[in-house]
């Protein structure tokens, strides 16, 4: 008997699954807002040709027959079928027919991410196109630390060439490859900038770069001559380092590399009061901000290196 109702469960089941697969469910998956990822079969689409992109996708978790709908403001990502979603805070912009696109919108919507290298990322932005039922897309490329995110192509027309020579402009091969008319298509503005750019980016963000002795400008205000004290920073380890700054060791140190420049913040203390400082590594130019709750102090400066 017990064999009878395993082999029936097992039937209903399989009779389930490929009940919802007829009605467009694909295998995949939901990323929650804790960051389990979940098995299931999820829909997101209605059937093509006429396709409507659902704003709240529907899920079937495994061993389940309950469905559930999700939004992107519900989840950090979602995949069906092979393809990879995540939600982001996804903001347009426009001024006079010009778009401009950014990632700190007050809503969130899902992104297609084509792949994912290093501090750059490949995106298409899906929709239906002209309100004609048919599926189509955009693509954009966003670099790791960057508010905005750049849309590479305008349809048949081809790249966003001045919007893309602006939003690369640090990488001056990739800027002449894109006047010069060398590129064409999406990935191949993508796997330029991996092969001939990346080093570039990478220095400023690179924590040796901070190694050595600074002479930093502690001026009480911009007309003020000059005050130079040393801040050296003797070692670096993972995401903190070790040094003296104004003769004081430097204690509870920390480095942040995920924005587009290298971040910083210490402490140090001398005989009566504790002092806190942060700031960047920018161009080989250190900008920083001292402050003494003790003293009632703040103090902005710079630094050069030695």
């Amino acid at each position: 008997m017990l064999r009878l109702y395993t082999i029936l469960f097992v039937v209903l089941w399989n009779f389930a699954t490929l009940n919802s697969q007829k009605k467009g469910y694909e295998p995949g998956y939901i990323i929650t807002q804790a960051g389990d990822t979940l098995q299931g079969q999820v829909k997101d689409r209605s059937a093509e040709p006429f396709v409507e992109l659902y704003t709240r996708i529907r899920f079937v978790p495994e061993g389940r027959k309950s469905r559930k709908k999700y939004g992107p403001w519900e989840l950090l990502g979602y995949g069906a079928g092979g393809r990879d979603y995540v939600s982001v805070p996804f903001r347009e912009e426009s001024a006079f027919f010009k778009f401009r696109y950014y990632l700190d919108g007050a809503e969130k919507v899902f992104l297609r991410v084509l792949r994912r290298d290093g501090p750059l990322t490949y995106y298409h932005r899906e929709f239906i196109y002209d309100d004609n039922d048919f599926l189509d897309f955009y693509p954009l490329i966003h670099r790791e630390g960057q508010r905005e995110i750049v849309r590479v192509t305008q349809g048949i027309l081809g790249l966003k060439r001045e919007r893309l020579m602006a939003y690369f402009s640090d990488c001056e091969l990739l800027v002449e490859a894109i006047a010069n008319k060398e590129l064409r298509e999406a990935e191949e503005v993508y796997d330029f900038y991996l092969e001939n750019c990346l080093e570039q980016s990478l220095p400023g963000r690179n924590p040796d770069s901070m190694l050595g002795s600074w002479e930093i400008d502690l001026r009480p205000s911009p007309d003020a001559d000059p005050y130079v004290q040393e801040f050296r920073v003797t070692g670096v380890s993972g995401n903190t380092f070790q040094g003296y700054f104004y003769g004081s060791p430097v204690k509870q140190a920390k480095l942040n590399r995920n924005w587009d420049r290298l971040y910083f913040a210490f402490t140090t203390s001398d005989q009566t009061h504790d002092y806190f400082h942060s700031g960047y590594l920018l161009n080989g130019k250190l900008f920083g901000l001292s402050y003494c709750p003790g003293r009632e102090f703040v103090q902005p400066w710079s630094g050069i290196a030695k």
